[in-house]
């Protein structure tokens, strides 16, 4: 559906108008409510894909560093065009505000977090590890993705 969407930059335009997390917003109604003093979400370097494989190239991925709840990092399709992006982990989702790369401009986006665990009690001592919604973790960054990180956390 969102294959080559950065190809051009009418294209890409029209996404970042549209809303460059259009596909994750639709799962935002159905997300588990899930309160962050219930779930952990280290300080640390993550990559999220919409496949649980890398570089597939019409999914996309998500490359971020949180530190003390703020996140910085990379919205991309592989061998693509990539946008930058800043927020904070808020009780119920990742709270972004994405720059659209031709424009320069702001956009708010929230991505829904979910526990891997949908079981997991509120009484519990051991933290649940975070998932976001519509997306996989990915265990490996490559080459690119620190290179997009870091240029994003240049920015």
């Amino acid at each position: 559906m969102f294959e080559g969407i950065f190809n051009t930059k009418r294209i890409a335009k029209q996404v970042f108008q549209i809303g460059i997390f259009a596909s994750v917003g639709i799962s935002l109604f159905g997300a588990t409510p899930l309160r962050a003093s219930e779930a952990s979400f280290a300080d640390g370097t993550y990559l999220y894909g919409q496949s649980p494989q890398a570089e597939q190239i019409d999914r996309e991925y998500l490359v971020f560093q949180v530190r003390d709840g703020q996140v910085t990092g990379a919205a991309y399709y592989p061998l693509s065009e990539f946008a930058c992006f800043t927020g904070q982990i808020d009780e119920t989702q990742l709270s972004l505000s994405v720059v659209d790369p031709y424009e320069d401009v702001a956009h708010p986006y929230a991505i829904a977090l979910k526990s891997e665990s949908q079981t997991a009690s509120s009484n519990s001592q051991v933290p649940v590890p975070l998932q976001l919604e519509g997306f996989h973790r990915l265990e490996t960054l490559s080459e690119n993705d620190l290179r997009l990180l870091n240029a994003c956390q240049g920015n």
